[in-house]
């Protein structure tokens, strides 16, 4: 491999010696970082040629390493990871990344910035009987999702300075966030002890805007090992038991017309057959594949933030003894929102397809079959309809209604309240040609605040709608509109004045529905406001001299 990348592990004692097995395998890893003396002794019986260094400083300014995985201690790898993304490094972290909402932000942050892969292994996401039941659910096999519960029980020796949530629950959390592509709106979780003092079993309960429910379930205390993860459609339920062989790990069960209890038993379940494929090198190929291809990790910097705020929001619920944490109140995930697939309170059809860094507004709705491309910023209550294109790059603003069938291209900007009729077109080039690339000849198009434009009407690129403007159904816009026009036609041609509230004006460009008054500037029409202060004040009644 003469152009492979170059990867080194910080953190080998533990869970680094499969990172450093697999990456090993995938012929990239240089180097290894390791305080532990002891570590690195037993290292190199099984690894003789591979290079070790004890101080992570080293490492990091190691000339040719293109990506560090970032192990070692939970509460270390936050730090680790900052340090490397500063050294520019691409940076896979260990799961769980235990860190401040704040810090997890900046990690994110930074990566974007400088160009570079973040990414958290959350393993199971990789997991082939999770990836299968992913694609079942994408593609509607268990019907609309109600609910999903996960249970993790633990048999390992009980660690009391973790925390069950820190320690297991971003797994299955993970694995339901992806799911449901969008991040809960309420958590509440209850955790108490039960021979240790602190917390060794919690439940944790997800509410999401979509009637979605989802239930955590981690303990420390059973004697068993259980990783199930159970997703409850309105056709079929899926169990996916990681306990169980390979050919039984993933089944569904049918649900009658008239599901009871007794018709869920294991002689009704299917067995979906999935490749026995470890999960751990499928995350480190997809690390190195996103770095090869500048691909977006599918449990990314964003992803993975995603995961830590929801955790932290669970650790607040238990703080605050039991407390329901609404997660819309919650900080900002940037100064602005954040461009992530999983953004508070919107909703997204999941047959539609939303890139990478693309933000979108709280209450947005997102409809069967569109595309919203990298870039775009999508304002609050946004409203985008069936088989709608979006981008790369456009900005649309609040409230906004985009009906069916319409790409709103580079180029094009819409500013608040703007409506977009059924199958009306943007243009962005003014002479195109199939076999002439003229990506460079966009023209811009602004449509301004409050306008309507009918179905199935054009707007020639280049020229901009005014506010409040009328464009009627089936027209072609080949000039600039002014503010509170009504055109139509082919050529599209002025008609008449509208109010903002769509109604015709009188001759004295009075509105006959809500009396608003306007008067002529420029091109187009503005509203009077009539100024308080300027009223003739009424005259006061003389005080009566007549004596009582």
């Amino acid at each position: 491999m003469s152009n492979r990348i170059r990867t080194a592990v910080l953190g080998a004692a533990g869970y680094g010696m499969n990172l450093i097995r697999n990456l090993t395998r995938l012929e990239t890893l240089d180097l290894v970082c390791e305080p532990d003396e002891d570590v690195r002794s037993q290292l190199r019986k099984s690894y003789p040629d591979l290079e070790q260094v004890g101080s992570f400083e080293t490492a990091l300014k190691r000339k040719g390493i293109h990506a560090v995985v970032v192990g070692g201690p939970v509460d270390e790898r936050a730090e680790l990871a900052k340090r490397a993304l500063k050294a520019g490094k691409h940076v896979l972290v260990e799961r769980p990344l235990v860190c401040s909402d704040a810090d997890a932000k900046s990690l994110v942050t930074r990566a974007r910035e400088n160009g570079l892969v973040f990414m958290v292994d959350h393993l199971l996401c990789f997991h082939p009987a999770f990836v299968k039941l992913k694609t079942l659910v994408d593609e509607g096999a268990l019907g609309k999702i109600r609910y999903i519960q996960a249970t993790r029980n633990h048999n390992a020796r009980f660690r009391v300075q973790d925390h069950p949530v820190y320690a297991f629950a971003p797994n299955d959390l993970a694995m339901i966030l992806a799911l449901a592509k969008v991040i809960p709106s309420a958590v509440t979780s209850l955790g108490g002890p039960v021979r240790q003092g602190v917390a060794e079993v919690t439940h944790t309960h997800l509410d999401f805007h979509s009637g979605l429910q989802a239930h955590i379930i981690v303990s420390w205390v059973h004697h068993f090992r259980r990783q199930q993860l159970v997703v409850a459609g309105a056709n079929q339920t899926a169990v996916f038991d990681d306990t169980l062989p390979w050919k039984q790990k993933l089944r569904l069960f049918n649900l009658d017309a008239n599901p009871t209890i007794q018709d869920l038993n294991e002689a009704d379940a299917t067995a979906i057959p999935v490749a026995g494929v470890e999960p751990l090198f499928a995350v480190c190929e997809h690390f190195l594949d996103c770095i090869t291809h500048e691909g977006q990790p599918r449990t990314g910097g964003r992803f993975a933030l995603d995961v830590v705020h929801t955790v932290n929001a669970a650790l607040r619920s238990q703080r605050d003894h039991d407390r329901r944490v609404d997660m819309p109140g919650e900080e900002p995930v940037e100064e602005e929102a954040p461009p992530s697939t999983l953004t508070v309170d919107y909703f997204v059809h999941p047959s539609s397809v939303i890139d990478d860094d693309v933000t979108i507004g709280m209450g947005s709705k997102i409809w069967h079959f569109s595309h919203i491309l990298s870039g775009c910023r999508l304002g609050d209550k946004a409203n985008i309809g069936q088989n709608v294109v979006i981008g790369p790059d456009v900005t649309i603003g609040r409230n906004c209604k985009i009906q069916n069938n319409v790409s709103v291209y580079k180029g094009v900007t819409l500013e608040d309240d703007v409506f977009c009729g059924p199958s009306m077109v943007f243009t962005n080039v003014a002479m195109p040609r199939s076999e002439i690339s003229r990506k460079d000849e966009f023209a811009n198009t602004l449509v301004k605040k409050g306008a309507t434009i009918g179905a199935n009407a054009t707007i020639v690129c280049g020229n901009n709608i005014g506010r409040y403007a009328f464009v009627g159904a089936g027209s072609v816009v080949t000039h600039d509109v002014a503010d509170h026009s009504l055109v139509y036609g082919n050529p599209a041609r002025f008609v008449d004045w509208v109010c903002s509230c769509g109604a015709r004006l009188s001759k004295k460009l009075g509105c006959p529905v809500c009396g608003k008054t306007y008067m002529k500037e420029g091109s187009g029409l503005t509203e009077i406001i009539e100024d308080e202060t300027e009223k003739p004040k009424p005259k006061a009644r003389a005080k009566s001299t007549r004596k009582k």
